[in-house]
């Protein structure tokens, strides 16, 4: 396996489909089924709060998802991922729930009112 050593690096896990921004951080060595998809980066907890925020979960939903299953799931893939725009200056030591991360990315209250209302 190629990537044998990666399931021992720090991690984002998430599912391959899903109704909701499901991403965990795993920080210790972990094997993972083929249901389920693995980011590493020296970034992983910073890429798992963002990714698992509702602004990422709309855009992810309405812009960069190629396969929709029912009414309410999607399926997350790893091509539409990379995609997503992810900042490149942050303070590793911050917790970003959604506020955090909404003024990171500057935007208005109006951007998040619609943000908070789809």
């Amino acid at each position: 396996c190629a990537y044998w050593e990666d399931f021992g690096r720090e991690k984002v896990v998430y599912p391959k489909t899903t109704q909701a921004a499901n991403f965990a951080y795993i920080k210790d060595a972990m094997f993972i089924e083929d249901t389920c998809f693995m980011l590493i980066s020296k970034d992983a907890r910073f890429i798992q709060q963002i990714l698992s925020s509702k602004l990422y979960e709309v855009a992810f939903k309405h812009f960069y998802t190629t396969v929709t299953l029912g009414k309410t799931g999607y399926q997350y893939n790893k091509i539409a991922l990379v995609e997503l725009p992810i900042v490149k200056e942050y303070d590793r030591d911050r917790i970003y729930d959604d506020a955090a991360v909404y003024a990171l990315y500057g935007l208005t209250k109006e951007e998040v009112e619609y943000i908070e209302r789809v």
